[in-house]
């Protein structure tokens, strides 16, 4: 999985001789191709495309200890801080349950990594995280919905002493 990701996949909900296939993929029954076909279609939610936007981290000590450090490339996929220096957010983990987060920036310098501190430690304890495992955020966007966040944890697996991938964690309530 890449560190960005872009998923298209529903099928229109107009009833068209037009669209009867995928997304404008040029499918068999989507006689316009793909860069007419949206053009074609009409109604609220003909073509919700939902989006991600991810960033994954491999854990390193005080992210497991203090603060989650987010990569500074990935400020723009974060809530909008609003000229302040600091934001809550929400995000759901794989069993359904709410986590809030609150995100900081330094007020000043050139150096303004953010940081997730509120309810990241409690987060870290109920799935049992240490260094070497991995965090993955999405942000869910869709014409039709409001954005929300999604948060997954994942254990590094090791197969005599090399690392062999990760597995999510299986979901445990707090």
């Amino acid at each position: 999985m890449g560190q960005s990701e872009g998923m298209v996949s529903a099928k229109c909900k107009v009833q068209s001789a037009k669209c009867k296939g995928p997304l404008g993929d040029g499918a068999k029954g989507d006689k316009k191709g793909p860069s007419t076909h949206k053009n074609e279609c009409k109604g609220p939610f003909a073509h919700a495309e939902p989006k991600m936007t991810t960033f994954s981290k491999i854990l390193g000590k005080t992210d497991t200890s203090k603060t989650l450090s987010v990569p500074r490339k990935y400020l723009k996929s974060l809530p909008s801080f609003n000229g302040g220096h600091a934001v809550e957010f929400q995000a759901i983990d794989e069993s359904g349950f709410v986590w809030t987060f609150k995100c900081s920036i330094r007020k000043k310098g050139q150096y303004r990594k953010p940081v997730l501190s509120k309810g990241w430690l409690a987060f870290v304890r109920n799935k049992k995280l240490k260094v070497g495992d991995k965090i993955k955020f999405s942000l869910n966007q869709t014409a039709a919905a409001t954005p929300f966040y999604r948060v997954q944890a994942e254990k590094e697996v090791k197969i005599f002493g090399a690392i062999f991938g990760y597995s999510p964690i299986i979901a445990t309530f707090p």
